[in-house]
């Protein structure tokens, strides 16, 4: 009879710590909060992209062979100043060109200095007529003779005048085909047309281009930081209001920033618009092409019902109480990347799932574990 008792007692135990176990490898734990009050930053988030404020394709607009070239393809970006050589093209046979034009125009000039012969032969030909004047008005030459001196004296004027053109039309073609090569030359140097960096290049020393090739592609080391959001979100929106960006690129790191204006326009397809940041910080250097989330902060409330944003379901959370969880509509208010307010639905130290809550269904059995401070 004692031992039926033990063995029952036995069987009792076994069935309890069967049950225990059984309990505890069956009952999902879950991360839970309390419903706080506190303080909550009203803002709305969405993507940002830092993109260059000025953006050069340089192309060429002329043909050669490239000599020389301040970044080779697939190198590193450089920075570079305005007016500073991209590519350079071979302008040998040009130098040379240039150099027998500026050689043709010397001795042109050479010439002219040497002096006219018709220019002397009118000179001589003016005194002779002046000296005839004289013997005619004398009486010792005829009016014949005097008229056939006038007209050579017109003629050889004439003559000196088309003389006087052709060297002005000499000196002018002269200088204008050395300002042609000096163009030219000009032409086939390619220059960048701002401060900034180069961080493209698509030809090397060697490379025969065309017209119309491109060559390289230079920006400014301005940025632009874009910000899309719904065009629901802008209600509130102003220049001015503060935000934080972080960027993929730069880690964990928040930058400070304000809204410096919108943009016109609603994309018709998205139904996004386009809000333009600036960082406090002018120093930071930010990579063209980043990408990341921004918070632009609209204001501040005090003495709210505050729960972490990830317990959302919708428009619902789910309670814990007594071990299940019930799931409950609740009003919202302000919002930001983190928390939201909480304006109707729950009270003050409610206990609501925050760790993946759409895993679970109504009534559900399991074990709360509150994050770490509220226990």
């Amino acid at each position: 009879m004692k031992s039926l008792r033990i063995l029952v007692f036995l069987i009792v135990i076994s069935s309890i710590v069967l049950l225990y176990f059984f309990w505890n490898f069956n009952v999902q734990s879950v991360i839970c909060s309390k419903v706080k009050i506190g303080t909550i930053r009203d803002s709305i988030s969405g993507n940002v992209h830092v993109i260059a404020e000025k953006k050069y394709i340089i192309k060429s607009s002329v043909q050669g062979i490239v000599s020389q070239v301040a970044m080779q393809p697939y190198e590193k970006s450089i920075s570079v100043e305005s007016n500073q050589t991209i590519l350079q093209l071979d302008v040998a046979d040009l130098n040379l060109s240039l150099s027998r034009a500026l050689e043709s125009e010397y001795y042109f000039l050479e010439k002219i200095k040497a002096g006219s012969s018709a220019a002397l032969q009118l000179e001589i030909e003016e005194q002779d007529f002046i000296s005839l004047k004289l013997l005619y008005e004398e009486g010792d030459i005829s009016k014949a003779e005097i008229d056939r001196k006038a007209n050579l004296v017109d003629r050889l004027r004439i003559q000196f005048a088309h003389e006087q053109i052709s060297l002005d039309e000499g000196r002018l073609n002269h200088s204008i085909n050395i300002n042609n090569l000096r163009a030219q030359i000009n032409t086939m140097r390619i220059v960048s047309p701002i401060d900034g960096q180069l961080i493209s290049s698509n030809v090397k020393p060697g490379d025969l281009i065309f017209p119309g090739h491109h060559i390289a592609t230079v920006i400014s080391s301005d940025r632009i930081i874009e910000a899309s959001l719904n065009e629901e979100d802008f209600s509130g929106l102003r220049e001015g209001l503060l935000a934080g960006i972080t960027l993929f690129s730069i880690g964990d790191t928040i930058l400070d920033a304000q809204v410096s204006r919108f943009s016109t326009n609603v994309n018709p397809s998205t139904g996004r618009r386009i809000v333009y940041l600036e960082i406090t910080d002018k120093s930071i250097t930010l990579p063209p092409g980043a990408s990341g989330r921004v918070e632009i902060i609209k204001h501040e409330l005090e003495g709210r019902k505050l729960l972490p944003r990830k317990a959302l379901i919708g428009n619902s959370v789910f309670v814990v109480n007594d071990g299940k969880v019930e799931i409950r509509d609740v009003i919202i208010g302000a919002k930001n990347l983190m928390m939201v307010e909480i304006i109707e639905g729950l009270t003050p130290n409610d206990i609501v799932v925050i760790e993946t809550p759409h895993l679970l269904r109504d009534g559900q059995n399991i074990r709360p574990m509150l994050i770490k401070g509220e226990n």
